[in-house]
């Protein structure tokens, strides 16, 4: 795999990708704390972003993956 320059830009891709994640839910949580001076709405959307994606996948998806 060292030398597979494929592997190497996906892992680089992915890379950048997930730090993209980070920051732009650490951005959101910054504008929403400095909007708002709430530390609930804080935790509300940090927990709507890492759950509802899956939970809407599974509502629409259960019948086809179970």
């Amino acid at each position: 795999m060292k030398h597979s320059s494929s592997f190497r830009f996906l892992w680089l891709g992915q890379s950048f990708a997930n730090l993209g994640d980070v920051l732009y839910i650490v951005a959101l949580i910054t504008l929403i704390y400095q909007l708002t001076g709430s530390a609930t709405y804080m935790a509300l959307i940090t927990k709507q972003q890492a759950f509802e994606p899956s939970v809407a996948i599974y509502y629409c998806m259960g019948d086809v993956i179970y």
